[in-house]
């Protein structure tokens, strides 16, 4: 299923032509009004008229309205010319809904599901592979982690004398490369998205990230506590200085938001994000007869109207009420039978065009 884009402007094309030709040509709406004009020698109607009084004559263009376009008295816009001549070659494509091709829903090759193995919710190629993840905590990429140090099996040394006077070794860190692989069990786009999830970073402090990995592993995210009084401190700033003070470092977790099962939910919310968790990526539309080799479709394997646009004029109300309440195409259309046969059908769903190539393997189809 795919955004589709309508390049429609009936109703502003039309609605403009009616108001211009009703204020500005039936009742003869002056075109030197668009126009403004000024005499140094007084009240003087023309320019000839001023200057033969020994007056300087200025004109300069009034603002656009209805009646006027750049000090002309013209319907501006290139569709309100059009619609106010019924006998133009572009009318009744241009400013009647009769002459709009309507919907092409088509059928595509098979649309693929990828993932990202060692950073889940990055849902981009180049981003997963150039990251991993690295034993040594917060190092993003495999340089900086191999250039840096650890104490194997004690981390809390963090130099290399405490370290090794504990009697452990101070070694370089071991770097996982993250790797980007297709998701074949998830055929649909439904089913890749079925992952996405709403989470935030629990218990950060001052420090607000919305990167899984920073979350839980950075020295910088997390509060401070001083456990002789049970209280959180704001005087240190990272888990190096808390610890050095004496105190207790909670490191801040990476926390799953299930309660908010929608993107638009889970964005309401202060700090929370909607984690794309696999990227789709749709097939190679396929027209069919009737629609042309080269022309715009929506892809397969499904596309539901009216999802994703409204034509300009058609009252959003209802369907933004219908959409919200989760109902079906069937039950909203049973609910609301005037509006969405006489405006939102009528308008474009019945000169839909659904058509499957020979080679679609997700096989169009519109309801």
């Amino acid at each position: 299923m795919s955004q589709v884009m309508m390049d429609n402007y009936i109703d502003s094309c039309t609605n403009h032509s009616r108001v211009y030709k009703a204020q500005c040509e039936d009742i003869s709406f002056p075109a030197s009004n668009c126009k403004i004009t000024s005499c140094t020698a007084g009240n003087q109607s023309s320019s000839h008229a001023c200057t033969s009084t020994g007056g300087s004559w200025s004109e300069l263009n009034a603002p656009d309205s209805t009646c006027c376009t750049d000090g002309r008295k013209e319907c501006g816009g290139s569709c309100c010319p059009v619609c106010l001549n019924r006998n133009h070659a572009s009318y009744s494509s241009t400013c009647t809904l009769a002459g709009r091709p309507g919907l092409s829903v088509c059928g595509s090759t098979q649309g693929h599901c990828y993932q990202c193995v060692g950073s889940p919710g990055t849902d981009d190629q180049s981003s997963c592979e150039s990251g991993g993840t690295c034993s040594a905590g917060v190092h993003r990429h495999r340089l900086s982690c191999l250039n840096g140090r650890i104490c194997a099996n004690a981390e809390q040394h963090r130099t290399q004398s405490s370290c090794e006077n504990s009697g452990h070794n101070w070694t370089a860190p071991v770097w996982t490369p993250n790797v980007w692989r297709e998701n074949a069990r998830a055929t649909t786009k439904n089913l890749c998205r079925a992952l996405d999830r709403c989470a935030y970073c629990a218990g950060a402090g001052s420090t607000i990230t919305h990167d899984p990995y920073t979350c839980d592993n950075s020295d910088s995210s997390g509060i401070c506590w001083d456990p002789s009084t049970g209280a959180v401190t704001t005087s240190t700033s990272s888990k190096s200085s808390c610890q050095g003070a004496g105190r207790i470092w909670n490191q801040s977790q990476w926390t799953l938001a299930p309660q908010y099962t929608t993107e638009t939910l889970c964005q309401q919310q202060s700090n929370y994000i909607w984690q794309r968790m696999q990227k789709w990526s749709d097939g190679t539309v396929l027209p069919a007869t009737p629609v042309a080799a080269g022309s715009s479709c929506s892809t397969g394997p499904e596309h539901t109207e009216p999802s994703h646009v409204l034509l300009p004029g058609i009252n959003a109300t209802p369907f933004s009420a219908d959409a919200a309440a989760g109902k079906s195409a069937q039950q909203a259309m049973n609910d609301s039978s005037s509006y969405y046969r006489s405006q939102v059908y009528r308008a474009y769903i019945s000169k839909a065009v659904v058509t499957n190539h020979a080679n679609a393997r997700m096989r169009a189809k519109f309801s």
